[in-house]
């Protein structure tokens, strides 16, 4: 869950959130969502941060917050994180390949 975590914090960082803590990289983004990502709930960074936390800190010797991190929990935190890469990478690469598959077309015909 921490390295998931950390996965979305680079992420952030990566599209200009160049603040010192993730919380502040989210608030940041929160207010200056980026196009990509304006269709995802910012609630999904919030809820990942604070897994993210459960999952390093010992919570005073309380390992319940630990115990929420079965299988289906954590697949759901990859789709989620999965979706997030998409939207930031995986699509405008694919769409600026497509535009210049077009434009060069485009080109030819004229």
């Amino acid at each position: 869950m921490a390295m998931y975590c950390s996965t979305l914090e680079f992420l952030l960082y990566e599209n200009g959130f160049d603040e010192n803590r993730l919380v502040d990289k989210i608030k940041s983004f929160k207010d200056n969502p980026l196009a990509w990502a304006t269709s995802l709930s910012s609630q999904f960074m919030d809820v990942i941060k604070d897994l993210g936390n459960n999952s390093v800190h010992p919570n005073g010797g309380d390992i319940s917050e630990q115990e929420k991190f079965d299988f289906e929990m954590l697949e759901t935190v990859e789709e989620t994180m999965n979706e997030l890469i998409e939207r930031a990478y995986i699509l405008p690469k694919r769409e600026k390949d497509r535009l210049h598959v077009l434009s060069n077309a485009s080109r030819k015909t004229n």
